[in-house]
């Protein structure tokens, strides 16, 4: 059975309000070798805040800043896993995660095609779009359906 998330949800990663939340919002560099590609980012800092509006809670967002830049790196594992990981800055640490046991393994590889309003990340099992201004991320599998759906951070 495949899990399917149709959009990204922060409140699973976030639950901390007092804190900004940093939204990627533009790839502004690529860099693509044989393990896969690294995007450089522009980011953005969002303020979040629950209100009760009659007896309804709703979350607002406010842009406080410009955000440090970002660094996506994906990764083909093999033709129907990517790894992908994000950090803040240019540094993406090594392989080692208690999401993966040893090292990445060998053999994934991926056809990554460069444009200058998209990156498109393919395997023979997996499909990932990026837009780069504004950043959002699709993830689909080879039968096109939906895995993973970002929305922009413009929309917050």
């Amino acid at each position: 059975m495949t899990a399917e998330l149709s959009h990204f949800d922060t409140d699973g990663f976030v639950r901390d309000r007092s804190r900004p939340l940093q939204c990627v919002t533009a790839v502004t560099d690529v860099e693509v070798d044989e393990g896969g590609v690294t995007l450089r980012c522009s980011t953005t800092l969002i303020s979040r805040r629950m209100r009760d509006r009659t007896g309804t809670m709703l979350e607002t967002a406010d842009q406080v800043g410009t955000g440090p830049d970002a660094t996506i790196r994906i990764d083909a594992v093999n033709d129907h896993v990517a790894r992908i990981r994000a950090v803040r800055g240019r540094d993406v640490p090594a392989n080692e995660t208690a999401m993966l046991d040893g090292p990445l393994p060998a053999g994934g590889r991926a056809a990554v095609d460069v444009g200058n309003d998209s990156v498109v990340v393919e395997t023979p099992g997996l499909r990932i779009e990026i837009d780069r201004d504004p950043y959002r991320m699709r993830i689909t599998d080879a039968a096109g359906r939906t895995l993973v759906d970002t929305i922009p951070a413009a929309v917050y």
